[in-house]
């Protein structure tokens, strides 16, 4: 019924979009600063750096919520919430775009760009909510919302990338490309090797998870693994 599907889609949603909102604020609180501060090839390096170990930090996590999906909503709802594993596995390969997307629009925050930033935003919304009302014709609608989010956001990324090269120089090093195709790989792997099973399939989701964070840590250079580390102590102090 109605009722019954909506409450699939925000028991989906509701864990798909809060599963970075910790890392992301808790990034921001030091990315954002810095960032502002600087200029030029300065604020290029700080770009990288926030890239790669911001995509290093969320890689492990997103493929472990993939993997723990079932799991996750058995702990926070019931078993009945269990067929949302088909929109939150969609949610949760998004949010790996989300967290690059994230660091392409720091510079308009930092430097107090508001209009260009709220026009991007709106633009996402306007995207994904012509795509949301496109796959609600679909018959299993749930996956198809999803399979529009990520589209919404490929779409999204490659612009904002394009114009954080254009306006502040922002283009991420081959090592990071690599690091990022890579870390996709293992999460479409992980998505695919599970599906909408509602079971778990705890052998990958022990394994893969470590295959994420060692395809995180080759994508680091020494100096950003040390960042990292920093960046993770003043996260827990905080």
């Amino acid at each position: 019924g109605g009722m019954a599907a909506a409450g699939l889609f925000a028991a989906g949603w509701g864990v798909g979009m809060q599963s970075m909102s910790l890392i992301l604020s808790s990034f921001g609180t030091y990315v954002l600063p810095t960032v502002a501060a600087t200029a030029g090839e300065e604020r290029r390096k700080v770009l990288q750096d926030s890239a790669t170990l911001l995509l290093g930090i969320s890689l492990p996590l997103l493929t472990a919520l993939l993997l723990f999906k079932p799991l996750v909503l058995r702990i926070l709802f019931t078993a009945e919430f269990l067929p949302a594993v088909a929109l939150l596995q969609w949610l949760l390969l998004g949010n790996y775009l989300k967290a690059l997307l994230w660091v392409a629009a720091v510079p308009m925050l930092a430097t107090a760009d508001v209009r260009r930033y709220l026009v991007v935003e709106v633009g996402w919304y306007v995207l994904f909510a012509g795509g949301s009302a496109l796959a609600m014709q679909a018959v299993d609608w749930l996956p198809a919302i999803g399979a529009a989010f990520v589209g919404t956001y490929v779409i999204y990324l490659l612009a904002a990338l394009w114009f954080a090269d254009r306006r502040y120089g922002f283009r991420l090093a081959p090592r990071s490309v690599a690091g990022l195709l890579g870390g996709a790989a293992v999460l479409v792997l992980a998505a695919g090797l599970t599906g909408n099973d509602t079971t778990g399939r705890w052998t990958l989701a022990i394994s893969l998870p470590i295959v994420a964070a060692t395809v995180a840590l080759l994508a680091l250079t020494p100096q950003q693994r040390q960042r990292g580390r920093l960046l993770a102590l003043r996260m827990v102090r905080r």
